[in-house]
């Protein structure tokens, strides 16, 4: 149980949730201030299909974001790294094949990890709370490797 909790502290993503509900807000109110003046400037048929295409781009947008934010998953074993959407496109990463961490910090609350690989591959992890932090543990977890310890 404390190592899921752990794991949840690791890889959370809640700040990018509360950006993300913030913003909501905002994109809306753009979105619809642009759909009045569009309705009184250009009066077609095709501006319905236009509207209603747009609408369904903003909330497919929307919901893609929440969606990887609630169901893209990272574990820390072992042996390494394994990235998963609810089980499906996993990709397992070993410790002995990361060349270098990457911490990707923005000017919001959140940032991004990118993990450069041996073979010159990289892989990112997107809307981390605290990307210092997680490469912290992930190198801290890398030298207690007993693969890394074994090569070495």
């Amino acid at each position: 149980m404390l190592m899921d909790e752990k794991k949840i502290n690791l890889f959370s993503r809640e700040k990018h949730l509360d950006h993300m509900v913030n913003m909501l807000r905002k994109l809306t109110l753009s979105f619809g201030i642009h759909a009045f003046i569009l309705m009184k400037m250009a009066p077609v048929p095709f501006t319905h299909q236009l509207l209603v295409m747009m609408a369904c781009l903003l909330i497919a947008a929307v919901l893609s974001l929440a969606s990887y934010d609630l169901y893209h998953q990272i574990d820390l074993s072992e042996e390494g790294i394994r990235s998963h959407y609810k089980n499906y496109f996993s990709q397992h990463i070993k410790f002995s094949e990361i060349k270098e961490i990457e911490s990707l910090n923005h000017a919001s609350s959140f940032g991004h990890l990118k993990i450069h690989l041996r073979d010159q591959k990289s892989l990112t992890i997107y809307f981390l709370d605290d990307p210092d932090f997680t490469k912290k543990e992930i190198l801290k977890k890398m030298n207690q490797s007993p693969a890394i310890s074994q090569a070495a």
